[in-house]
């Protein structure tokens, strides 16, 4: 009470300003509560249905790739079976040949749009992709032995998936396994049977992969080895059809 003030004065103002807070606090306490308990519960409902849909997602993968997988697994090895038991003629095995060429390019389409999808998902250079891509070299290998495709046509996939990033195998490797002589009788040709074991287990570390790579973050951009840069997709285009620059069109 210094300053000769009024007895109970300066009691009675921080009473009075105490009460007031509290008001204020027990007022706003139940809203600000609501707001944010129903934040939390938003987010975690948000990441639940995330969660959700990204395995949903990676299932429909790994329901696919099998799908296309054992499609051409099939078709390849039933084709390669008939020929070294039934021994054909030349007229019967071309017709069946056709027939496994046709049904082959259409899963072949499928594996391409899948190994798309799945580098818009992951990201570039993601190991799913990567591991999707080599068992695409690999099918491409089993079709190009099995169907018995001309020596230059094989030559020219041999360069192109003994580079690093596709098949697995070396130059060297792949032309050492093509050394080996065709067998004359029902037994399998030992390229044919090293490549398959080798589809086998690209297959299943791809499935892996599938299963347990991280997303595509939303700040990266996707880019695809399997589709035209930016760059390449407007120098491809025509004039006419090119965007416009935003600098010239401020100048």
């Amino acid at each position: 009470m210094d300053g000769g003030g009024t007895p109970g004065t300066d009691v009675c103002h921080y009473t009075g300003m105490g009460y007031w807070q509290q008001f204020s606090l027990d007022l706003i306490s139940p809203l600000v509560g609501t707001a944010l308990i129903g934040s939390m519960a938003a987010i975690i409902t948000r990441r639940y249905q995330d969660r959700r849909l990204d395995r949903q997602f990676r299932m429909d993968l790994v329901s696919r790739l099998t799908d296309i997988a054992y499609s051409i697994h099939t078709e390849l090895s039933f084709y390669e079976r008939w020929v070294r038991h039934s021994k054909p003629t030349s007229e019967n095995r071309d017709k069946r040949r056709q027939a496994v060429d046709e049904k082959f390019m259409a899963e072949r389409v499928k594996l391409g749009a899948l190994q798309t999808e799945i580098d818009a998902y992951f990201g570039k250079g993601n190991i799913p992709g990567k591991r999707l891509h080599r068992l695409t070299d690999l099918t491409m290998l089993r079709y190009a032995l099995i169907l018995d495709v001309p020596n230059s046509q094989l030559m020219e996939l041999v360069d192109h998936l003994s580079k690093p990033g596709h098949s697995g195998y070396s130059h060297d490797q792949l032309d050492q396994l093509l050394q080996f002589p065709k067998p004359s009788g029902t037994a399998t040709w030992e390229p044919i049977k090293e490549i398959e074991a080798a589809f086998t287990l690209a297959l299943r570390d791809a499935l892996s992969a599938l299963l347990e790579a991280w997303p595509l973050s939303k700040a990266e951009k996707f880019v695809s080895t399997k589709i035209l840069t930016d760059d390449e997709q407007r120098s491809a285009l025509p004039d006419h059809l090119k965007p416009l620059d935003p600098s010239a069109a401020t100048n």
